[in-house]
């Protein structure tokens, strides 16, 4: 069996994330009040509400390499072996 890990920015829909049970490692999202697991602590419909009021453009964060970590023990728990779908390091200081 083959299992996915693959990180926010994949907007992988709730549904098939359940579906096949995809890890999905969310990437912070940094606001000025506050930092969020993006579809964590921020939904998209959340996201455009702050996004639309807040005075500065969010910016994002990588997530802890020990998230990765975690996702990826998960997924080869079984002995599956694992896919990693990842945003790519030319973009984002995320590198797993």
């Amino acid at each position: 069996m083959v299992r996915i890990v693959t990180d926010s920015t994949a907007d992988v829909a709730q549904d098939v994330v359940e579906k096949y049970g995809i890890e999905v490692v969310p990437l912070r999202v940094v606001f000025p009040d506050a930092i969020y697991k993006d579809r964590v602590d921020l939904s998209p419909d959340e996201f455009y509400r702050k996004l639309a009021n807040s005075p500065k453009l969010p910016t994002t964060s990588q997530p802890p390499a020990a998230d990765f970590e975690e996702a990826f023990r998960r997924a080869a728990a079984d002995g599956s072996q694992v896919l990693a779908i990842l945003i790519s390091s030319l973009l984002s200081g995320t590198i797993a």
